[in-house]
């Protein structure tokens, strides 16, 4: 877990995409909740329920943004050039160009989504796999591809059968 708030490393399609679902689907409910819960007479437990779920999205705000600097590293460019994005965002803001700023977001989310990262080790870094993390042997180095190639080759074997 502690992978997730640091900004060092690089991260992969597959782990933006589902921490960028994650964090969107669970801000979305938990802004609803307070928004609801703004409606009803207030009490301590519901202000301290309401600070709660704010602390939450703060630390599910940041662990998203690292995670969308660390998938910036994976294309070998450094997280300052999302500033670029922002800055063209509130260019098109102050054109009063309304339809530039969503089509820009939906446009470099979609990239990040889908866009490879560069192949073998960048100056962040080596590719960082998710798999890795979950397929440790006790001598803490991965050999899951080698336990899936061998499964693979057993399952041959055995439709050949």
């Amino acid at each position: 877990m502690k992978h997730y708030f640091w900004i060092t490393g690089r991260a992969g399609r597959i782990e933006y995409i589902l921490i960028s679902l994650v964090a969107e689907l669970l801000s979305i409910g938990f802004s609803n909740t307070i928004g609801r819960m703004s409606h009803v007479t207030p009490s301590w437990p519901l202000v301290i329920m309401m600070w709660v779920i704010l602390a939450f999205l703060v630390v599910l705000a940041w662990i998203s943004f690292v995670c969308l600097i660390r998938r910036m590293h994976d294309f070998n460019c450094s997280g300052w050039w999302l500033f670029t994005f922002v800055l063209i965002g509130l260019i098109c803001a102050m054109l009063r160009i309304p339809v530039a700023g969503p089509l820009m977001l939906a446009g470099g989310k979609l990239f990040l989504w889908f866009m490879p990262g560069s192949a073998g080790t960048n100056r962040f870094g080596p590719v960082f796999h998710m798999a890795d993390s979950f397929w440790k042997n006790s001598t803490g180095t991965s050999d899951h591809k080698k336990q899936t190639s061998s499964a693979s080759i057993e399952k041959r074997i055995d439709f050949k059968l």
